[in-house]
């Protein structure tokens, strides 16, 4: 019983070298895997090309925040789907706020700021241009009623940089997380 077992593990280099070399492609490993290949979108494709072009001459480095009205607050998901239906690229958005009542703020880089005017136009939405978010008649807190004048505006400055901070946090790639951080330092908003 011991002589057949050991032939059928001794096999020769002949019939191991006669055998065809089985190869595997890259879509055929991802199947079997459990993944498969897929075509990039074309938003990746624009992404990893802006990677190899230089910056135009005209753009603008910073970020910026939007302030347009709303009826009144919403979930994000619910949000960014609206922005979508406005043909909004919500790639582009860096971070969703509500500042104050009936408001909402969107983070947006410089350069995509005049298209998302742009798109709020033909939607028919004018965005808040005269809206500070520093302002102390902006915490509806009753709490804070015994508050003087300066500790207000303190207040108000401690809520805002809270919410920069938190956003921040939300930002998920790591280099724009820091130019956004810088963008906010250069402009005294947090330090």
């Amino acid at each position: 019983a011991s002589a057949p077992a050991s032939a059928k593990t001794n096999k020769s280099y002949s019939s191991v070298a006669a055998k065809p070399a089985t190869t595997t492609t890259s879509s055929s490993a991802a199947k079997k895997n459990g993944k498969r290949s897929r075509k990039p979108f074309p938003r990746q494709v624009a992404s990893a090309a802006r990677q190899f072009t230089a910056a135009p001459e005209d753009s603008d480095p910073g970020f910026q925040y939007l302030y347009l009205p709303s009826r009144h607050k919403e979930t994000l998901p619910r949000l960014r789907a609206k922005l979508a239906v406005l043909k909004i690229n919500n790639w582009r958005v860096l971070d969703i706020h509500f500042p104050a009542r009936h408001v909402v703020a969107l983070l947006v880089h410089n350069d995509y700021a005049s298209d998302l005017r742009a798109l709020f136009a033909a939607a028919g939405i004018t965005p808040l241009s005269d809206f500070d978010p520093l302002d102390p008649k902006h915490l509806d807190d009753p709490r804070l009623v015994s508050l003087t004048t300066d500790e207000l505006v303190q207040k108000a400055l401690s809520v805002h940089q809270g919410r920069l901070q938190r956003a921040l946090k939300f930002i998920r790639s790591i280099p724009i997380r820091h130019a956004v951080a810088a963008d906010f330092c250069a402009r005294a908003w947090i330090s």
